[in-house]
């Protein structure tokens, strides 16, 4: 039997079946309008020409033709970046992180879908489109898309176990599909932390991959996957998240901003770990309390205003690994 990452998913469990059919079943609220959220970034060691650098993050589409919400969704993302608001600063990078299908059959719709997204991001841009793929994305997803990418020229760079560096920026981009794959993607290469050095941007499709971004090197991890919990209700503890899917990420701060230290490495360096709550959902077409979303992240060297942060206190990540919550959304 096939076990690796490329493996097909396992057979639903009966909560995740029943979940589907009342889904299918009963009338649900409309996922809500899709919010775009902008966030500064305050990286240490920051070199000057990146001071200001906005990156774009789309996460979660979850493209499926067994519900006309989710392509809906994706039709006002679209519309959202076809026409930006005026007050949007200029984007440097757009990022992809994962689960653009949904359910074994979705492969030629959700490529199709991501081609449209790939497109339109790309006119934004002023630096490339970069993207990994997610845990629902099959294999045979990912040979479509690559190779009509390849093909015709979709203006993207799919990131598996590699690693680039961006042309006239001190800035390296790596990706992987999977958790274990990061090591891969730095195989050999020494981690880079003085003043000077390049910021490595880790892009990865679930939260899970930061003690491997952080070991590799990364400054910045990009990620999705827990769809922010998709049903919330808040608390004054901070959120109860119904189907937050990370073991890394607390259910009571299922996306934002992290802070993420390990007593192993150097220099008490740090890794910055943001999540997006993404666009689409799953199980059932309906987020309560937690709306779709994308985010334009703007690095940043100097600490930001911290007074909308969430105190919370380190969260347990791995052995001696702690992670902050810095900031939920």
């Amino acid at each position: 039997m096939d076990s690796g990452p490329e493996a097909r998913l396992m057979p639903r469990p009966p909560l995740q079946t029943a979940l589907r059919a009342l889904g299918d079943a009963l009338p649900m609220p409309e996922p809500g309008a899709i919010e775009v959220d902008r966030a500064d970034l305050a990286i240490a060691h920051l070199p000057a020409e990146l001071e200001g650098l906005t990156i774009l993050q789309v996460s979660d589409t979850h493209i499926t033709a067994r519900n006309t919400v989710a392509r809906d969704l994706h039709d006002r993302l679209l519309e959202l970046l076809e026409s930006p608001d005026p007050s949007w600063p200029a984007i440097d990078l757009a990022v992809f992180s994962g689960d653009y299908m949904n359910v074994d059959g979705d492969e030629h719709l959700a490529s199709d879908c991501l081609r449209d997204l790939v497109h339109t991001s790309a006119k934004l841009t002023r630096r490339g489109c970069f993207g990994v793929f997610g845990n629902h994305d099959h294999a045979e997803l990912k040979d479509l898309v690559r190779a009509r990418t390849r093909r015709d020229g979709w203006p993207v760079t799919w990131m598996h176990s590699d690693s680039l560096e961006i042309d006239g920026l001190p800035l390296e981009v790596f990706g992987s599909d999977w958790p274990e794959s990061f090591r891969a993607a730095i195989a050999n290469r020494p981690e880079r932390l003085c003043d000077g050095a390049p910021l490595r941007l880790a892009l990865g499709h679930t939260p899970d991959s930061i003690g491997d971004a952080h070991r590799a090197g990364a400054h910045l991890l990009l990620a999705g996957h827990t769809h922010g919990g998709q049903i919330r209700l808040n608390t004054a503890r901070g959120v109860l998240a119904g189907f937050t899917a990370s073991t890394i990420v607390p259910r009571r701060a299922p996306s934002g901003i992290y802070r993420f230290r390990h007593d192993s490495t150097p220099h008490n360096r740090e890794t910055t770990l943001a999540v997006t709550r993404g666009v689409g959902f799953q199980l059932m077409p309906v987020r309560i309390n937690c709306p779709p979303q994308i985010v334009l992240y703007t690095l940043r060297a100097a600490e930001p205003d911290r007074s909308g942060e969430t105190p919370m206190p380190p969260e347990p990540a791995g052995p001696d690994g702690r992670l902050e919550v810095v900031r939920v959304w």
